[in-house]
């Protein structure tokens, strides 16, 4: 999928919207965004996907920034780099009305993640 993509395009016959309509725009649905295209919207379902800039070890959620994409976290000292990381986790959470879905694409997360929805059932 087309991650906040730069300009209005068609893909396997659907339309995408550009990055400042993603969330609105027909076509937005099949398209990932951002923490900062995300904020001010509630939707009525969420998915968020972790990444390797926060991952799980032990009792104990680290915050990675050199795993992060966003160049003004990479630059930051690492505790405002980890404070913006696990900020724009909580921003992203918190956008679905209904709910959310998460998974990592770290391993040992996604098992935590897993541990936590067996604990509940």
């Amino acid at each position: 999928m087309p991650w906040n993509a730069r300009h209005a395009m068609t893909i396997a016959g659907k339309p995408v919207p550009e990055k400042n309509m993603w969330a609105t725009g027909a076509g937005g649905i099949d398209q990932v965004g951002c923490v900062y295209t995300a904020q001010g919207f509630e939707f009525g379902w969420v998915g968020v996907l972790f990444g390797e800039d926060l991952v799980r070890r032990g009792d104990k959620w680290v915050s990675q920034k050199s795993m992060s994409h966003d160049q003004a976290i990479r630059r930051a000292t690492d505790h405002d780099a980890d404070r913006a990381i696990r900020s724009a986790y909580r921003v992203l959470m918190t956008r679905g009305l209904a709910g959310v879905a998460i998974c990592s694409v770290d391993d040992k997360t996604q098992r935590y993640f897993e541990e936590l929805v067996e604990k509940a059932s």
